[in-house]
Parts: structure tokens; sequence; C-alpha cells
């Protein structure tokens, strides 16, 4: 296979994906398509694929999925498509995944898709947040004949896709080109646009989409969390994110050790960051075992290549600085699983006289995010026990004209099934101004 780079794995090469493509069984009612958020025709992209037609199934794929070379790369297929894949023999299930990152590529590489422009109705749709549920949404009510516009606060569109993936996971070039498709379908993004979706109510918008995602970091809590050299994850990875400006970030990481606490794709990401930039060591500290860890095995095996230490069954109770504020250990305790607690998982419970300490000069917090809770509250909208928003089956929240999705509704998931809940939103507000 040929290396698209050695972070993002492999494109196959024309003849390498027709034999992959020739595993497929096609299998009726594919338990596959059933596992996909979004739907795609799995087993008729691929068929597209053993005949040749390359741009086909990309066009196959794009029906259900907005972003499939996205898709293609950042999806957790190990507990979806691939998961789900009836075969098994000799060589494992069909590798879906990397059928779309080719599909994708190209109809990337062929350039100049044309959209037959949809005639408008007239009513416009503000659309809050340019995530992927808002990305969905907005293409989704162009289709429809509406006049879409999508304020994104930050001076890119893509939402966390593109402030909190590094490219290793997610090259930009793909991200970039998949959004301006979005864009030629007719959908009008403004950046550096920070609204209030109850005033755009009040304005000339015949309802609103908000998709404005958990941007908002949540800490540990521990002592030490305000010394010098602490960061929040999705911090972090907004200055890895951030191009050139991620240079000062390289002479703050280069040679030191860094101690990541948590075990999500943001803690990976966070872990496989710092290893990149320099770091002499980097230890990554998760409370529960690998088979609680909610991070995507590709993700967990990447950061092991690229020489992470996890502490598994391990969780920090202080960070140590010295004199002038400045991070110098992180303290740390042993745990065994108890009794599964809501969210499933088994409870992490401490072991005594466990307590260790780890020479570090970086801690990077990556245990969670949460909605924007002041924004929410000023919307007044009906809220659920952990903050984010209640809405109904399209998406249809408390406040009329007002739909929310992705995860300002969920706290947090993959980003194809915030297009399928982005796209569910665009049909209930279809429905609500159709009535």
């Amino acid at each position: 296979m040929r290396q698209l780079n050695d972070q993002t794995g492999t494109i196959y090469e024309p003849a390498q994906a027709v034999f992959e493509a020739t595993r497929c069984i096609e299998c009726y009612n594919a338990p596959c398509v059933d596992a996909c958020p979004v739907g795609v025709d799995i087993p008729r992209f691929i068929g597209r694929i053993k005949m040749g037609d390359f741009i086909g199934a990309d066009q196959i794929i794009r029906e259900k999925c907005l972003l499939p070379g996205v898709c293609g790369l950042i999806c957790p297929v190990e507990r979806l498509c691939v998961e789900s894949c009836c075969v098994t023999q000799p060589l494992g299930p069909v590798r879906i995944h990397q059928l779309q990152r080719f599909a994708a590529a190209s109809a990337l590489a062929q350039g100049n898709e044309e959209f037959e422009p949809v005639r408008s109705s007239g009513q416009k749709v503000g659309i809050v947040g340019s995530g992927p549920a808002g990305l969905a949404a907005a293409a989704s009510l162009v289709n429809k004949g509406y006049r879409v516009t999508v304020f994104e606060a930050m001076d890119s569109p893509g939402g966390m896709m593109t402030y909190s993936i590094p490219d290793h996971r997610l090259p930009r070039n793909i991200l970039e080109a998949e959004i301006d498709a979005i864009k030629k379908r007719g959908v009008e993004i403004r950046t550096g646009s920070r609204v209030d979706p109850g005033e755009l109510l009040e304005q000339d918008f015949s309802a609103v989409f908000l998709g404005i995602g958990t941007h908002k970091p949540v800490s540990t809590g521990i002592p030490g969390c305000d010394l010098t050299g602490v960061y929040q994850g999705l911090d972090f990875l907004r200055l890895v994110s951030a191009g050139s400006a991620a240079d000062p970030l390289r002479e703050e990481i280069a040679g030191r050790r860094v101690a990541v606490v948590g075990g999500g794709d943001v803690a990976m990401d966070a872990a496989i960051s710092a290893a990149r930039l320099g770091a002499k060591r980097t230890h990554l500290l998760y409370r529960r075992s690998y088979q609680e860890m909610p991070a995507i095995e590709s993700e967990v095996s990447l950061a092991q290549q690229e020489g992470v230490l996890f502490w598994i069954l391990t969780n920090p109770t202080r960070i140590i600085g010295d004199e002038q504020g400045r991070v110098t250990s992180i303290e740390c305790r042993e745990m065994e699983l108890g009794e599964p607690d809501d969210s499933g998982r088994r409870r992490p419970i401490p072991v005594a006289g466990t307590e260790f300490k780890l020479d570090v000069d970086i801690v990077i917090e990556a245990v969670g995010q949460k909605v924007d809770s002041d924004l929410i509250g000023r919307l007044g909208v009906e809220t659920d026990s952990a903050g984010t928003i209640r809405v109904g089956e399209y998406g249809d929240t408390s406040l009329p004209g007002l739909f929310a999705a992705g995860d300002v509704i969920s706290g947090g998931t993959t980003v194809v099934q915030a297009l399928a809940e982005g796209a569910r939103a665009a049909e209930g507000i279809d429905r609500y101004l159709s009535a």
C-alpha cells in the first residue's frame, strides 16, 4: 500500500482497493449498514469499487455522509461497521473505512464536483456552529430549498474537527476540501461571527439550529491544577492545531516529561502530539483498565507505537510544584475495579497505601468537556441532568423554532453520529417550517 503519511495510515492503490472490495460478500440486510449512524449503503459503494467506478462509489457514500474522507479517517470503525462485518476469515473483516478513504481520495483527486442549484423557498435558517452537526444540517436544508447561513465564532469552519483533532489523525487538506464541497452546495459560512441564537430567532430567520458542541474543558479538580505547566486537553490540542503558532509549544514540550490524564480520544491525541513535539517521556494516566478505555483502539495502538507509557488503573491525587509555581511532579494512587457505575463501566476504587510520584514538567488534563452552560442558560431551554439540551425526536428544543444536535445534546459523541443528528434536525426544521 502507498503511504499517505505515517500518521493517517494508508491509501489503497486502485488494484488493492478492487481486491479488498472483492472480499465483501454483499450480504442481504448487511449489518454494517445498520451499524453506520448515517446509514451509508456500504455493499453498494463497495460494489462500485469492484467495478472500477471509484467516483460513483464516492457519490453513493455522499448520499448519506457529507464528510466521507473525514469519517474514513476518524470514525471508530472498530465499534461500528467493521466490527459488524460478516467476513472474518482469512484476512479479517473487510476494511470498509479504508475503502471509503480510497473513494473519497479518488473524488478529491478528480475535483471540480458540480452541484445543481436548488430553487430557494426564500425562508432563512440560521446555523450556529460549523462542526459536523451544523454542516450536516446546513447541507440538508440547502438541498430542501432553504437559504442557510452558518455562523462560526472561530476564524475557520469545522469546529472541533479543525481545532481539536490533530493533523496526524485528520489532515487539514481533506477536511478543508470536504467543507468546500458543502459550500458549493450553496451554504454560506460566516467565520469570526459570534451570535446569540435567541436574537437570530427574533430577526428574520424562520428557524435556528444550535450545534455549538462541548468546548468547555472539565478539570480533575485535584490540588495543583493552577500551577504553571498544567494544560487542559482541548486547549493543548488547539495550540497543536495552530500551525506556526505551535512553535512556542514545541519549545515548551521538547525535552520535557509530560503526564496526560484521561483515557479518551482527546487524551490519546494529546499524548501522541506531546510525543511528536519532542517530549522526553510521555505518560498516560488512566484510572480504569484497557477494557473500559473509551478511546478507539487504533489511537491507543498509535500512542503505544509513539512510545507513550500507559499507567493503567492509576489516578492522580495532586500536582506538585516548586517555589516558582511550576510543575515538578504528579502524585498518583493505584486503583482497582469494583461494580459497574452509571456509565456501565466498572467503578475505580482507590487502593490504600499505593501512592507514588512521577517526576514530570507538564500535565495535560483530558478528562472530558462540557457545554457552555451560560449560553444555554440565557436561552432558557430545557436541559437534562448533565446540562445538555433536551430535544425531541427531530432535534426540537423547548423553545419554538430552535433546534439542536451534536455534542450540545449528547455531551460528546463521534463525528458520524453528529452528522446523523444534524441531518435529522434538518428534517425537523423542514417539518416545522412546512406545517
